[in-house]
């Protein structure tokens, strides 16, 4: 019974593990090394209860009934268990993939207009923040020109708190969406021409495919999203709109309706 009652204790501590693995990678995804670290102690948990299985199947001397009871419960643990390890290494592959994405989702750089102008147009990825930084310290720039689908999430915060820190307006004169709405929305002041076009959307992973981790880190994603558009002037109908919305899709608002609507400070 001693070892009934250690199998489900490790039964229990592989769930646990399984969450662990979720909220640990989210944080640290770009350490595989204790993901692995992670995935051979369930291996280890998994391997430990079959042994206890087979010494119950062999020491044990009770009477049939019980014994089978017992051993029937025993090899249930085990089916859990290995039902456990089994997500565990499929969710792996994806967190694997969501890292690889991560890292190789460069972006666009920031460029020279003028002296006090710079543009940026494309994707907002990991070398994105960091061209910003490099230009500010060649050039007191005031205003930015941008046109984004949108890109990393965390990387559109740093910048957007970089342009209201220095007091640097944002200007939209074709298309901001996604992630490129936290920059907009986040600078001091934001200039929009009528019929610029803002989109809103729920968030996604990188690499998408259709493990319960990449479904993990759409929702956080979408989370992270409304929670920092949310800090803004956007109205919460708008913000409704857009966590209804797939991000496959777009709901696209005018920057002559965000006018309207006081989050844009004036148009050109």
């Amino acid at each position: 019974m001693k070892l009934l009652i250690l199998s489900i204790t490790l039964v229990l501590i592989s769930f646990f593990v399984h969450f662990v693995i979720f909220d640990f990678s989210f944080l640290v995804n770009t350490q595989n090394f204790y993901k692995i670290v992670l995935l051979a102690f369930c291996l280890l948990l998994f391997a430990v209860c079959f042994s206890l299985v087979e010494v119950e199947r062999t020491s044990l001397k009770i009477k049939s009934g019980v014994y089978s009871v017992l051993f029937l419960i025993n090899w249930t643990m085990i089916l859990v268990q290995g039902g456990i390890l089994v997500g565990v290494a499929v969710n792996h592959v994806s967190i694997y993939s969501q890292v690889e994405a991560i890292q190789a989702y460069e972006g666009s750089e920031f460029e020279f207009i003028s002296e006090k102008q710079v543009q940026f147009s494309g994707l907002i990825g990991n070398k994105t923040f960091q061209s910003l930084k490099k230009i500010h310290r060649e050039s007191n720039f005031d205003t930015v020109y941008i046109t984004s689908r949108g890109g990393i999430i965390s990387e559109a915060k740093k910048i957007a708190n970089f342009l209201y820190k220095n007091k640097i307006s944002v200007v939209v004169q074709k298309q901001c969406s996604s992630a490129c709405l936290i920059i907009a929305t986040g600078a001091k002041k934001l200039i929009a021409s009528p019929n610029s076009k803002f989109g809103f959307h729920q968030g996604s992973a990188l690499y998408r495919d259709n493990s319960q981790y990449s479904k993990f880190i759409s929702k956080s994603a979408t989370e992270l999203l409304y929670a920092e558009l949310n800090k803004t002037n956007i109205p919460k109908s708008l913000l409704n709109k857009m966590i209804n919305t797939p991000n496959s899709d777009l709901y696209v608002v005018s920057g002559a309706d965000l006018y309207q609507m006081g989050v844009v400070n004036k148009l050109q």
